[in-house]
């Protein structure tokens, strides 16, 4: 079955040599390459193959209390449908076929969706190759064939506007394809190269005009990295030319949100003693030939959403920032401040502050102007900056990890402010797993939403009576403003088999409950809600396949029924 590599999980993954971008678009992963999946909004910390454990699963629990859940309102009272766009109204099932709710994009079983582009454009699979289709509807263009049963068939990655697919993989895993972009403003597809290995993703700017992207030698041991506008397809620039290995390989993702875009990669150099050296260099979209190296020794970096400025942390827990534009680096904090192995820091979207978590567990803030002394905002317990709010007024951290042979989560959950010194609200503690398998903040950043007493430990049993991995747990929202304000949106939702839950406008919530392995995908009831009110929750889809999306304007949930019945098909519904 093809690969899909939009949807992933904000789990505990931190590592050493960690890229960790300061993007928190809740729809796509706009910058990121270098791994097969895309978080739907996090902080990302892309986790390279050189980079370890994500953390020490020993680590023991430092918070001491839970925040009281108040009866605010039950978000699962009430479960009258809305009646969609199109579709009839009845969300229910009937004789164990899901009835659709919304508008029908196409038909058929076992439709996967492959991602929703920032113009609209829904991207699936099926069994006769893979589609894209006007999330309004109409008719659907073919991307790629399904091709030979015994191979993997064609692997996409949606980014932006842009829709990069991989054909005539052969059987072997991760081996190269032939690349191709299409978007709608392009029309047509365009094949970038014949030869493009599948590990590495590309990187596009912010509005689909300047691209990444990697060919593969003949014998997988380099890539050689391209960067190319859409203007100017036929002639690419080499960006150089770099050894591969489990240990090494370079990542690419973009900065700014106008031209000229900055392409930062990290570039790896295996070293003798089986270590790494990983240097961090500015690519400019205008002027791909000049590159400018901002560190030659890093352990990680995080960029901001205007092209300004570059964080970046140095083996002996020095964090500096260095501005793209002249290059000079300026120190934040001092040698061993961070932590050497896995440091843990966001770099404002606004380039205007840095708050980072220090190897004494405490949390601080430093402005980028005037470069003051930094701010201790919490002193104790703080391990890792989990997630930051669109507003970022608000940040959750986590006290310690929870680790099983494949997931790592994080256990003392709390949310701070990231401006006023104080005591966070604790909102899990012990060794209560709890992860943010979705958005993990309204678009208002009112609300904050996590998934907490996850069951890690006892798998879940399909209908064929196999046992499915599954991170079943309690999703809950909290009141930034009034923690205490703790509302029980579902028992029963599952981050593993796709996102518990996707903000939609304002303080309004998509989020899924009542999980099940019914079919291969596994089913879920997607609800809606608006937490700004006391009203209960809408059930817009039950029964419906686990892996649902939301539109990049937030007015469009699109999700597929895989039942084996005559309403199977991808579907669109405005909530």
């Amino acid at each position: 079955m093809r690969k899909h590599r939009l949807l992933c999980f904000a789990l505990v993954g931190f590592s050493a040599l960690a890229c960790s971008s300061s993007s928190n678009d809740t729809t796509s992963a706009h910058e990121d390459s270098g791994t097969r999946t895309k978080d739907a909004g996090a902080d990302r910390s892309v986790s390279h193959p050189d980079s370890g454990p994500a953390e020490d699963s020993s680590v023991g629990s430092k918070d001491s209390a839970a925040v009281p859940e108040a009866a605010a309102h039950d978000a699962n009272q009430g479960t009258t449908p809305d009646s969609g766009t199109g579709g009839g109204a009845d969300t229910g099932v009937d004789g164990g076929t899901a009835m659709p709710n919304g508008t029908v994009l196409a038909t058929g079983p076992y439709i996967g969706i492959a991602g929703i582009t920032d113009d609209g454009y829904v991207v699936y699979d099926t069994p006769n190759g893979t589609y894209v289709v006007s999330i309004t509807g109409g008719t659907p263009t073919q991307l790629a064939p399904a091709g030979d049963p015994s191979s993997p068939g064609p692997e996409v990655t949606v980014l932006h506007n842009d829709v990069f697919v991989w054909t005539n993989i052969q059987e072997t895993p991760d081996t190269p394809g032939t690349l191709a972009v299409w978007s709608h403003s392009l029309g047509t597809q365009h094949v970038l190269s014949s030869n493009s290995p599948t590990d590495f993703t590309v990187a596009v700017s912010a509005d689909s005009s300047a691209i990444v992207y990697a060919t593969d030698s003949a014998d997988g041991s380099t890539w050689t990295m391209f960067g190319v506008t859409t203007a100017t397809f036929n002639t690419p620039t080499i960006l150089g030319t770099y050894t591969v290995s489990a240990k090494c390989s370079p990542y690419f993702q973009f900065t700014g949100t106008a031209s000229p875009f900055y392409a930062i990669s990290t570039e790896c150099t295996p070293g003798g003693d089986g270590g790494v050296t990983q240097s961090v260099v500015a690519y400019k979209s205008t002027d791909w030939a000049s590159a400018k190296v901002l560190a030659s020794d890093a352990t990680s970096y995080a960029i901001d959403s205007t092209g300004t400025s570059v964080a970046v942390s140095l083996p002996s827990g020095q964090l500096e920032i260095v501005p793209l534009g002249s290059g000079v680096a300026a120190s934040i904090d001092s040698a061993g401040a961070l932590s050497s192995g896995n440091p843990s820091f966001h770099l404002s979207l606004t380039d205007s502050f840095v708050l980072y978590a220090t190897s004494a567990e405490s949390l601080k803030r430093s402005p980028l102007t005037g470069m003051p002394a930094p701010t201790t905002l919490v002193s104790a317990n703080v391990d890792g900056i989990y997630q930051v709010s669109p507003s970022e007024a608000s940040v959750f951290l986590y006290g310690g990890v929870a680790s099983t042979p494949v997931f790592t989560f994080a256990t003392g959950l709390s949310l701070a402010s990231t401006a006023t010194p104080g005591t966070p609200t604790i909102l899990s503690t012990g060794s209560t797993a709890t992860g943010l398998l979705g958005d993990a903040f309204t678009t208002d950043s009112n609300f904050a939403i996590y998934l907490t007493n996850i069951n890690i430990t006892d798998p879940v049993v399909d209908a064929g009576g196999s046992p499915q991995a599954s991170a079943l747990g309690t999703l809950k929202a909290v009141s930034v403003a009034d923690p205490s304000n703790v509302i029980t949106l579902a028992t029963q939702s599952n981050g593993l088999q796709g996102s518990t839950d996707l903000a939609l406008d304002a303080s309004r919530l998509s989020f899924t409950d009542n999980f099940s392995f019914n079919d291969a995908f596994g089913t879920v009831d997607i609800h809606v809600i608006d937490l700004s009110t006391t009203a209960p929750s809408t059930i817009v889809a039950a029964g419906v396949s686990s892996g649902y999306m939301v539109s990049h304007d937030k007015k469009y949930i699109v999700y597929v029924i895989n039942r084996g019945g005559s309403t199977d098909g991808l579907y669109a519904v405005a909530p």
